[in-house]
């Protein structure tokens, strides 16, 4: 997992990126994010230090000029789908998604409501990054069925005109 699972163009700073049986006390040597759909669109990390066996952190510069979307994130041979989020440079863009976007209840059990601009693309994938669902708005807001759902920490991402959003769902 990712934090913060999403960034802007341009955006420098640190990310924690943690991972379940995973063994890095001994080093990393790259991280590496690549466009899910276009392993040529890339960036990586500046430097990587390891804070305990399953967590560690990274710095990045993130090109303001990089293709916004989902990308996969690369720690060494650990793939993380879809992992983190490149969003515009321009924080009215970004404002605009976020203020547009619901998705409630959250915690949920059964069903969770999305509510996002109608053309959106709506995508959950677990931590681990497999997408679980994936929607397209076509009304106001769509009813999900997450039922089915093991109880943990899910990320919703939503696009819409090229702008995207990450959230996060807890499913009981």
């Amino acid at each position: 997992m990712v934090e913060p699972n999403h960034e802007e163009q341009g955006f420098e700073g640190e990310l924690a990126i943690s991972g379940d049986e995973t063994s890095w006390i001994s080093g990393v040597d790259e991280v590496r994010f690549e466009l899910h759909d276009d392993n040529d669109v890339f960036f990586i990390a500046n430097q990587i230090i390891v804070v305990l066996d399953d967590l560690i952190t990274v710095s990045v510069s993130i090109p303001s000029d990089i293709e916004i979307g989902s990308y996969d994130v690369h720690v060494d041979d650990l793939v993380l789908e879809n992992g983190f989020v490149v969003d515009v440079i321009d924080a009215i863009a970004d404002n605009y998604l976020a203020d547009a976007v619901s998705i409630y209840p959250n915690p949920a059990s059964d069903n969770v409501v999305v509510s996002a601009p109608i053309g959106s693309q709506v995508v959950i994938t677990d931590i681990g990054g497999r997408r679980l669902s994936e929607f397209k708005v076509s009304g106001k807001t769509i009813d999900i069925d997450v039922s089915s759902y093991n109880s943990g920490l899910y990320l919703v991402q939503i696009t819409h005109n090229g702008v995207a959003f990450s959230g996060k769902l807890i499913k009981n």
